[in-house]
């Protein structure tokens, strides 16, 4: 696989009037950029970029998600297998490295994730192929009965914790990774069909036996306090307000790294709505997506950190 298709997506914007851009990124007003270059002594705009997740997606493969056929998308596909409490699944969803001495801003963040419902679809020539029906969860409580996510922005020790593996593969790392991966400690295992001669899986979302690293529990430690842990989509992925969300000050050399856990629900064991209110408008669109599709799981997880030199 190409190193770039497993790279993160990196967005470095230009600061931008707030009138003309809705307040989407906006930094300095055009009277502040004209007196930081009249006035002398007085900073100019500071540098200040997005990084977010990107990672392979399989439904992608045989279209290309770009113009060199890349079979990466936006965020990290969850595996299908169910998982237990003591099994959660660990992402590292992005990750920013801060150099010795460089000084910098963590000012907002994005989450993302979404539920699916797989089914089969005739396709041009007869074909049948898998077919994605796929939602933005956009309320921010919402989860399964059986299933949740927490999230984790943390900082960490200069070194990091990883180390190659011969049974990483793309989007799939042994304990740490400096872009976008599910975390793994015990050997993760796959059907046979589905790994190549060098052992490794060609897609990790088959996985049939995973046991997350540090039992699961994120490395480092909460770059802030509210943020070590929290269940909510408080950062939602469409916020015009993003980039003016947080200010936190962090000092290199580290690592700093959103994380999700997602505990995957289990459609043929868990609770069903029934009878099914008269009155679906009083249900979220997450709830009436799932009385379309009761087979439906959680799909595709991710995030993004908003930084600003200081």
């Amino acid at each position: 696989m190409k190193d770039e298709e497993n790279s993160l997506l990196v967005t470095e914007l230009p600061p931008v009037d707030e009138k003309s851009a809705g307040g989407v990124g906006a930094v300095y007003s055009d009277i502040e950029r004209l007196m930081s270059r009249t006035m002398p002594g007085r900073p100019g705009p500071k540098r200040r970029w997005e990084l977010s997740t990107t990672g392979q997606d399989e439904y992608v493969q045989g279209y290309g998600s770009d113009p060199r056929q890349s079979v990466s998308y936006t965020g990290l596909r969850i595996p299908t297998l169910a998982s237990s409490p003591a099994n959660r699944y660990l992402f590292q969803l992005v990750t920013a490295k801060v150099g010795a001495g460089r000084r910098v801003r963590v000012r907002g963040m994005r989450q993302f994730l979404s539920i699916a419902h797989l089914q089969a679809a005739v396709f041009g020539e007869g074909i049948t192929k898998p077919y994605v029906e796929e939602l933005m969860v956009g309320s921010p409580f919402w989860r399964f009965q059986d299933g949740n996510v927490s999230w984790h922005l943390m900082k960490i020790g200069p070194t990091g914790f990883g180390i190659s593996k011969a049974s990483d593969a793309q989007s799939l790392n042994y304990r740490f990774t400096t872009t976008s991966a599910l975390l793994y400690g015990g050997v993760p295992t796959f059907p046979a069909t589905d790994v190549n001669p060098r052992g490794r899986p060609d897609f990790y979302t088959t996985i049939t036996g995973y046991t997350p690293p540090n039992a699961g529990v994120p490395y480092g430690a909460p770059l802030d306090a509210q943020l070590g842990a929290f269940t909510d989509l408080r950062f939602p992925w469409n916020s015009n307000q993003a980039w003016n969300a947080l200010d936190i000050p962090v000092v290199g050399p580290c690592y700093i790294a959103l994380f999700a856990s997602v505990k995957q629900t289990n459609p043929s064991s868990r609770g069903v709505l029934s009878p099914a209110p008269t009155d679906l408008g009083a249900l979220t669109p997450e709830s009436r997506f799932l009385l379309a599709y009761p087979n439906t799981i959680y799909w595709r997880v991710g995030g993004s950190l908003i930084l600003e030199d200081m």
